[in-house]
């Protein structure tokens, strides 16, 4: 099968893979890249004709999808590999989507009706999905390590004390670091990237070993 992922209204990549399993509701497969939860793919099939919804006397059956898992099960650095399962949605992806393909998406239900696809609205991404399993997290976590100025600040700005650490992995939504700061749930702390001198305002929520949630779209 073919997968074909898009970054923008321009840019976008395509990975031949094998399908693992398949339904005529959704699909899992392996990638050699990750794909955050919650974007659509467009997938084209050499599909059994009694799993299609519509156009049964095509070779190839093109169907859009949500992604809906993305765990990482490659062993090594060198040779990634990602488990991918995604839901089907249609022939068509939803309206306004080739003009902003960065949206994410969350299933509302299944209709039995129309191909008994999947019906979607628009993943609210402020929401906080730290105690989920990570194959169930809208915001795909991404192990890079990014030298980052951590301070503590008071209420008026100002700096209480400070050191320098290294991200353990960045979300759309944050990042996870070590420090050694006192990290009190509520603390303000002002993060700096260190190589662009990007600076951030943020809240800690978790002592120590922390999950920051940052106010703005993301570090990098």
């Amino acid at each position: 099968m073919r997968v074909e992922v898009k970054i923008d209204s321009t840019v976008n990549w395509n990975e031949i893979t094998r399908l693992s399993d398949v339904s005529a509701f959704g699909a899992g497969f392996s990638l050699k890249r990750p794909v955050k939860r919650g974007s659509l793919v467009l997938l084209t099939i050499p599909m059994p004709r009694q799993l299609r919804s519509y156009d049964y006397s095509e070779p190839q059956y093109k169907i859009w999808g949500v992604v809906r898992r993305c765990i990482q099960t490659g062993r090594s650095m060198q040779k990634p590999e990602y488990a991918i399962g995604v839901g089907f949605t249609g022939k068509s992806p939803p309206a306004g989507y080739l003009e902003q393909p960065s949206v994410l998406f969350d299933i509302a239900y299944r209709s039995d009706e129309g191909g008994g696809f999947w019906t979607l609205v628009r993943a609210d991404l402020l929401a906080e999905d730290d105690d989920l399993p990570k194959d169930l997290r809208k915001q795909t976590r991404f192990h890079i390590p990014e030298a980052l100025l951590l301070e503590r600040v008071d209420q008026m700005g100002n700096v209480l004390e400070a050191e320098i650490t290294v991200t353990e992995n960045i979300s759309l939504g944050g990042t996870a670091v070590l420090t050694s700061l006192r990290a009190d749930p509520g603390t303000f702390f002002r993060v700096t990237r260190q190589a662009s001198g990007l600076m951030l305002r943020t809240s800690l929520s978790h002592a120590v070993r922390a999950s920051v949630r940052t106010e703005f779209p993301a570090f990098i």
